[in-house]
């Protein structure tokens, strides 16, 4: 099932270098990590290893068209701290 999300995002980012999330262009958002969306895609996406999330939980919900409720956890100190982020439609 990981692997399929992870094919999903790699096509989304290919199909969609332009499209602007959080008011950034995806390869903008990419760059930081590799030389380019493909360089990424090659390097993190694809490969099953490499931490991944960061990019896939926001984008996810774009893919399949879904809304996503997700719930971080922190829990590095005494006082844990919850948060509700609602993503998609």
């Amino acid at each position: 099932m990981i692997q399929f999300f992870r094919e999903l995002l790699y096509h989304f980012l290919l199909s969609n270098k332009n499209k602007k999330l959080f008011g950034l262009e995806l390869k903008e958002i990419v760059i930081g990590d590799a030389e380019s969306v493909e360089d990424f895609c090659e390097k993190i996406v694809r490969k099953m290893n490499e931490e991944a999330r960061s990019l896939l939980i926001p984008i996810l919900p774009l893919i399949l068209r879904i809304k996503i409720y997700t719930i971080f956890l922190d829990t590095s100190s005494l006082n844990a701290v919850l948060d509700l982020v609602i993503l998609g439609r």
